[in-house]
């Protein structure tokens, strides 16, 4: 090995740990050294935050207590079917949509009253309604907006008890006020549009969200029909009357199976948002990090300006490279830690750098005085 390749391998792994060799490696090497120190430095603290956005999916909302959904979405599923509602995926000028039909014609009911509702017979929520479908025609344009219909049944309440709509004019609060929580609650619910669908678990009995998300259906297969995809479980048939109804929804296999064939569903419908995330984050935090970077280079520059600081010979452009060398380690750090601890991945980089940085320079770079 050739000497000069030795001593710049020095540099380039000594830099990791040594500052003085940063500075070194900063001045005495290629510029495009530094660019691929840089290059390293901004992007190994973003893979952990790409890595936690790549695993997230749509039926992640499931994961906690679920409340009783698997049961109330598939007995929902069974009785719309059997009452001749079909929900088909279709292509409407290249984007796929939803439709939906009661025995063949259009859904004319009101988008904001259910088609239909789970309403337990027997349990604490005995006389309440525990989840409703709703279907609107509405898709995600700005012309045709669902989040005023969102927002119109989240705010939906119900006297405790009973399935009834309050009839004051009285507003029930999100806050955790028991006197609100024992008056009112409000259902779970599925709202199924032509753009997409928006999934909403209630704590039982109270005016709390447990979970929700929504998703739409850039990525499921035109023709689908959404209702006998998710009731088609092997081993079982689909049912033709409501007795075969019944039994399905006490079999605790077919309801797993139903809750399995709802996640693919969610999962698909989540991908376009996770992959338009997944672009947004990773470039707005390379983003970040770089400027970062190239500020860091210019504190480094106005720190050895000083008279009495023999260092002020350095040009910007070298306090850059200084810089982009000493950024590599801070970056290395945060991807290890940013992976132990991926609530916190955003920060650590952010730390390391301006820590390294200001101890370089305070070190390494500081004024002589006599």
């Amino acid at each position: 090995m050739k000497a000069r390749t030795k001593e710049n391998l020095g540099y380039i792994f000594g830099g990791l740990f040594s500052n003085q060799k940063a500075i070194n490696g900063a001045k005495h090497n290629a510029w495009w050294v530094a660019l691929i120190m840089f290059i390293l430095g901004v992007i190994l603290p973003v893979v952990p935050l790409t890595v936690t956005v790549a695993n997230s999916y749509g039926s992640s909302f499931l994961a906690a207590n679920t409340y009783g959904y698997e049961d109330q979405i598939t007995e929902a599923s069974l009785n719309l079917y059997n009452d001749g509602y079909k929900f088909e995926v279709v292509e409407n000028n290249g984007v796929r949509e939803l439709k939906g039909t009661l025995n063949g014609s259009n859904i004319t009911s009101d988008e904001t009253k259910p088609i239909y509702e789970v309403k337990p017979t027997s349990g604490s929520q005995k006389g309440e309604i525990s989840f409703q479908v709703y279907y609107s025609e509405r898709t995600f344009t700005k012309s045709n907006n669902i989040k005023d219909l969102v927002d119109n049944l989240v705010a939906k309440r119900y006297i405790t008890g009973s399935t009834l709509e309050p009839s004051t004019d009285v507003e029930a609060t999100e806050s955790a006020d028991s006197e609100v929580q024992e008056t009112y609650y409000r259902p779970s619910f599925i709202l199924l549009f032509r753009g997409g669908s928006y999934e909403y678990i209630a704590k039982p009995q109270t005016y709390e969200v447990a979970a929700n998300q929504s998703g739409d259906w850039k990525n499921t297969e035109v023709g689908t029909n959404l209702l006998e995809r998710v009731l088609t479980v092997e081993g079982y048939k689909l049912p033709t009357n409501d007795s075969e109804i019944d039994t399905l929804v006490r079999d605790a296999n077919y309801v797993n199976g139903v809750l399995n064939n709802w996640k693919q569903v969610y999962n698909e419908s989540y991908l376009a948002t996770k992959n338009s995330a997944l672009l947004y984050q990773s470039l707005l935090f390379l983003g970040i990090y770089a400027i970062l970077v190239l500020f860091m280079g210019l504190m480094v520059f106005l720190l050895t300006r000083g008279k009495r600081n023999s260092f002020n010979y350095l040009t910007f452009w070298t306090c850059e490279k200084i810089a982009m060398w000493a950024s590599l380690s801070p970056g290395l750090l945060a991807m290890i830690l940013g992976f132990m601890l991926p609530s916190y991945a955003v920060m650590f980089f952010i730390i390391l750098v301006g820590i390294r940085i200001m101890w370089l320079s305070m070190k390494q770079l500081r004024p002589t005085y006599n």
